[in-house]
């Protein structure tokens, strides 16, 4: 029914995993995207674009394609506090999470994947 990807590691290829499985499952699943931790320094304009091959594209191809496919992806407005950063300074789709959006997403049924 529904997938919860929670991305809190930066390390590259559990970001890529997560971004990846996010982008097959969104054609005919609902589908949320929550970053977190040090994962946030990778949804950053100022990021590295990390690169793996065979998971379907680079970080930032990948959060173009789940932004453009109408998927949520947001960050902990904490984390991205505690790194000195602002939602000015997330990538353009990238939104600040919001407690009610989690819920009304759930409506009790929730698969979470966590890289």
């Amino acid at each position: 029914d529904g997938l919860f990807v929670h991305i809190s590691s930066n390390e590259p290829r559990k970001v890529i995993m997560g971004l990846s499985i996010a982008t097959k499952m969104m054609d005919d699943k609902d589908v949320i995207v929550f970053v977190d931790a040090e994962a946030i320094n990778t949804i950053l304009k100022t990021s590295d674009d990390i690169t793996l091959e065979g998971y379907g594209g680079t970080s930032k191809v990948l959060i173009k394609k789940l932004v453009q496919g109408n998927i949520s992806i947001m960050a902990c407005p904490m984390c991205l506090k505690s790194f000195g950063k602002e939602k000015d300074d997330l990538l353009p789709g990238v939104i600040i999470a919001d407690k009610e959006k989690f819920f009304d997403f759930t409506k009790g049924r929730i698969l979470t994947l966590d890289y």
